[in-house]
């Protein structure tokens, strides 16, 4: 029976890279799972540009910053490669049309935050053209991106391959200047007066050739909201939270039957 430890973490790489979850008789009949597959692809290929950005805002800068110098920061901890090479050291996100849990491979889980969070980017933007026609539409829908184009894993895939011959040192450094603009055009997007007084909702302030943090940023993943419904099935007693063991098994969760094991 599986017990997971942390519901939205370990259940999102079994719908991905767990083989049990494609052969099973029962599973294979429901018509959600590859939608969901999908968002999962998509939750990791998000979190990543969120916690890039966090690490961009929050550890690299310390009062007024040269935008140069923040450009910087993230090719400062890459290697001194052509892109190309770069990308082909990479795990693939899919491996001969399986979906593959890529971005927790333990060479990828050992890199520094700014290069990892590169790199689960690269990954899940490799898989852009590879997923099934139910899985596709869920982690990118042309249709209604048409107006938000950028930063889209089609964008980054085709930004990527126009640079192949590139320092992927360049790369880095063009799309930390990409990402500082986005986020001055947003933060000037839901500008407004407040109390008389023009107010920019930023967390980064640009000026002058400088940056200035404001506050530091948020990151972390979009909630899939499964821990929640977790919680609410617990109330129904169908699944119960058990503590851990002197085997080393960890407090997980366990399926239940009006709060007896199954």
């Amino acid at each position: 029976m599986y017990e997971p430890d942390n519901l939205s973490l370990e259940l999102s790489r079994k719908l991905i890279a767990d083989s049990r979850t494609y052969s099973d008789d029962q599973l294979r009949r429901l018509e959600i799972l590859p939608a969901w597959r999908g968002v999962v692809l998509r939750r990791w290929y998000t979190w990543a540009w969120r916690d890039l950005w966090r690490w961009l805002v929050n550890e690299q800068m310390t009062g007024a910053v040269p935008i140069a110098q923040l450009q910087n920061a993230l090719s400062e901890h890459l290697p001194d490669q052509k892109l190309s090479n770069f990308r082909m050291e990479l795990p693939e996100g899919v491996q001969k049309g399986r979906l593959v849990d890529a971005e927790y491979n333990p060479a990828i889980s050992s890199l520094e935050a700014g290069p990892r969070n590169l790199a689960w980017l690269m990954i899940g933007a490799g898989r852009g053209g590879q997923l099934s026609d139910h899985v596709a539409p869920y982690f990118e829908s042309t249709e209604r991106e048409r107006r938000n184009y950028e930063l889209s894993p089609s964008w980054l895939k085709d930004f990527l391959n126009q640079r192949s011959d590139h320092s992927v040192r360049d790369v880095a450094h063009e799309l930390t200047g990409v990402l500082l603009a986005r986020s001055q055009r947003v933060a000037m997007s839901k500008a407004s007066f407040t109390n008389g007084r023009w107010r920019v909702p930023t967390r980064l302030t640009v000026r002058d050739g400088y940056a200035f943090r404001v506050s530091n940023e948020g990151g972390g993943p979009v909630s899939l909201r499964w821990d929640q419904l977790t919680q609410v099935m617990g109330g129904l007693g169908m699944v119960k939270r058990v503590p851990g063991d002197s085997r080393g098994k960890a407090e997980r969760w366990t399926l239940a039957r009006n709060g007896q094991d199954q």
